[in-house]
């Protein structure tokens, strides 16, 4: 007897938050007796790479610096999916797709069209150009048989309502807790260490982070540390740009993340609203688990994960002067610092892996 089969889509892996929480509704698909296809880019490297017991199906995909070119390959990618998956599953009864993120339109589309259970994951809200937004979730409308969206705020702002529209909070790898359990410590040394983790672009507000790490120069008990998720060439300029700025220290996310967390003494989210508004913040849950503070955006997601004034704080993170207020208040009220680590590292129970398993099961299956 074959057993059932989800194919799972993600546009392009990477070591960003959708990718990793596809990852996580993947194990839970294979733990429960499900065979699992994973179409996704052939060249790029992340939490989708080498997945025990996962059939690839990969395809040639990458952003281009011309934006031109990289509307080419987008529309070539749906194109390859819709025809790929019609023929591919036109024949096959006990199968179901789940599309990651909205982007992925051909693979929905072909999953309608053979009248196949159609779960979206839906981890973002602001796309450009407008036109754009209107069209996916239009397919979205069109083709999904389940929805799930990864806070309250993302499902109330796109306006889904409806007992096929669920909220699903992020979790973390069984893996990454159990590490953060045996960690020691709360990155409170004789260093207080600043953490960012995330993409190098503007909107995720990498060039704060960067102005924090200079007006805080003169600090030499503060040290700024961020990992990128970038092709290696971005990071080496980077870190050209800023070899005479000895209290930073530039990471590739080819090392290893537990080390940053352990040595973080407050981990920032600098996303900037009017560019990008967070739906959930993966990193901050991550911190959490390492019981450590967090700042983060006063919009979106992270409203829903960061409780304002006991494990963090909920702020315009785009006005510096009030970022370094913040930091200062918890590297030199040191009572105050260690009850927001153990509140943070509470409020991660609430998002472990079997809550987020029970959740997901009564959906998918």
């Amino acid at each position: 007897m074959k057993k059932d089969k989800y194919v799972c889509v993600h546009l392009l892996n990477d070591f960003s938050g959708s990718p990793n929480v596809l990852k996580q509704a993947i194990k839970v698909m294979q733990q429960n007796g499900f065979e699992v296809d994973v179409f996704t880019s052939r060249d790029t490297v992340g939490f989708l790479s080498d997945l025990n017991g996962v059939s690839y199906q990969f395809i040639s995909y990458k952003n281009e610096k011309n934006k031109f070119l990289t509307l080419f390959n987008y529309l070539k990618f749906q194109v390859f999916l819709f025809f790929h998956i019609l023929i591919k599953y036109r024949n096959v009864k006990n199968v179901s797709f789940l599309i990651n993120t909205v982007h992925p339109f051909g693979a929905a589309l072909a999953g309608r069209l053979l009248r196949k259970k159609v779960v979206y994951y839906i981890h973002e809200t602001l796309i450009k150009p407008d036109l754009l937004k209107k069209f996916l979730f239009f397919i979205v409308r069109l083709t999904s048989s389940v929805n799930i969206f990864v806070s309250k705020y993302l499902k109330q702002e796109e306006g889904f309502k409806g007992s096929n529209n669920h909220v699903i909070y992020n979790t973390l790898d069984k893996d990454f807790w159990e590490k953060a359990l045996k960690s020691t410590g709360h990155g409170r040394g004789e260093i207080f260490n600043i953490v960012f983790l995330g993409s190098n672009k503007a909107y995720k507000g990498v060039d704060t982070f960067f102005s924090l790490a200079k007006r805080l120069t003169n600090h030499r008990d503060i040290h700024f540390l961020v990992m990128l998720n970038a092709p290696r060439e971005e990071i080496d300029l980077l870190r050209k740009q800023f070899v005479e700025q000895r209290n930073l220290t530039i990471f590739d996310s080819s090392n290893d993340v537990h080390d940053l967390y352990k040595s973080a003494s407050i981990v920032l989210n600098l996303s900037k609203p009017d560019l990008w508004i967070e739906t959930f913040g993966l990193t901050l849950l991550e911190a959490f688990s390492y019981g450590v503070p967090v700042i983060s955006p006063n919009i979106g997601g992270p409203l829903e994960v960061v409780d304002h004034g006991m494990n963090g704080y909920c702020i315009d993170v785009t006005n510096i002067e009030e970022v370094i207020e913040h930091i200062l208040n918890l590297k030199n009220e040191k009572d105050k610092y260690l009850t927001f680590s153990n509140n943070a590292f509470e409020k991660s129970k609430l998002f472990q892996y079997r809550m987020y398993e029970k959740r997901i099961k009564k959906i998918l299956f």
